[in-house]
């Protein structure tokens, strides 16, 4: 954010407030993505009245979660709005458990072996390219002067190194297989 938009009125404290809220909006967004995997199923089943039961459950707890922790935060000198940020998130993610653990309590999906690896295959890739963009991240002064010392260029090349690196680390453990990839491309 600091690489990309500081500039004019939008000050470094900016980048830093919003990098905050974006840093706890990032945790929820594989439940978002779930609630589009989950919610399917019971459509299928022509119920839509408990998922969107589910996400009434998720709008209680988002609104009253965000108030208290926007109200707690900002009375102890921190940023409310970051409250927020993380309201939204345990609201997606109690949203996803309540889809998951009624499919699975109704016999609708019963996860296995295959799933179990995949998300630890893909939590093992993960961690990989974490590391390596912590690398590159306390080496960030080497990089940019590599890069013309740019900001932007350097905030773009770690972003499309990360990537890279996630990619080949997803290969390799098998979180991806090539077969996969063919089968996307040819859709």
């Amino acid at each position: 954010i600091d690489a990309f938009f500081t500039r004019g009125e939008f000050l470094p404290s900016d980048a830093t407030m919003s990098g905050n809220a974006l840093f706890h909006f990032a945790w929820g967004v594989p439940a978002f993505v779930l609630i589009k995997v989950l919610a399917p199923a019971f459509f299928a089943r022509e119920d839509t009245r408990t998922p969107m039961r589910f996400a009434l459950v998720s709008v209680a707890i988002n609104t009253a979660l965000g108030a208290g922790l926007f109200f707690w935060m900002k009375s102890n000198g921190q940023a409310g709005f970051i409250g927020l940020a993380i309201a939204t998130s345990i609201a997606a993610w109690v949203n996803t458990a309540l889809l998951a653990l009624t499919l699975m309590r109704r016999g609708w999906y019963v996860p296995g072996a295959r799933l179990v690896s995949g998300v630890v295959r893909a939590a093992i890739a993960t961690a990989i390219m974490s590391g390596a963009v912590w690398f590159m991240l306390e080496n960030l002064a080497l990089i940019r002067a590599e890069l013309w010392n740019s900001r932007i260029v350097s905030a773009a090349a770690i972003v499309l190194a990360g990537g890279v690196i996630y990619g080949f680390a997803a290969l390799l453990t098998g979180a991806i297989r090539i077969s996969d990839i063919r089968q996307a491309l040819r859709r």
